[in-house]
């Protein structure tokens, strides 16, 4: 029982740092970009410090569809994935630990996808808009 709350709080602990971080890096976060007549990109990185965590933009027009594909390292700690409307105060419409996830897009502009690791961890995310 002492087991299972120290897990239950310590994920707690990992998403409310690691939401904090998604806030801090909403507008600063790497734009994502497709080369010409794709429809879809790979971006891969590590994160080498624990509880650490990097911001994407992608530009999406309303009524589109995104496909994200989070996939961390097999056996990373707490890995996790959120994507944020538009705006300074964008609302959550994904958060989820790893794997692939379609969102059907209410809005144009830039959408903040971030992902993050609560220990060191190599990550590929794929973003796909039909």
């Amino acid at each position: 029982m002492i087991q299972k709350f120290k897990q239950i709080t310590s994920i707690l602990l990992i998403t409310i740092v690691l939401a904090s971080a998604n806030i801090t890096q909403a507008q600063t976060g790497k734009r994502i970009l497709f080369a010409k007549g794709k429809n879809s990109a790979t971006v891969k990185g590590v994160f080498t410090k624990p509880n650490s965590g990097e911001s994407y933009l992608l530009g999406v027009k309303a009524g589109q569809k995104l496909t994200v594909n989070f996939e961390p390292d097999s056996g990373a700690a707490m890995p996790v994935v959120q994507v944020s409307t538009p705006g300074k105060n964008g609302k959550t419409v994904l958060d989820e630990s790893f794997g692939e996830f379609e969102i059907d897009l209410e809005q144009s502009g830039d959408y903040t996808i971030f992902v993050g690791c609560a220990k060191r961890c190599r990550y590929s995310l794929t973003v796909t808009i039909e």
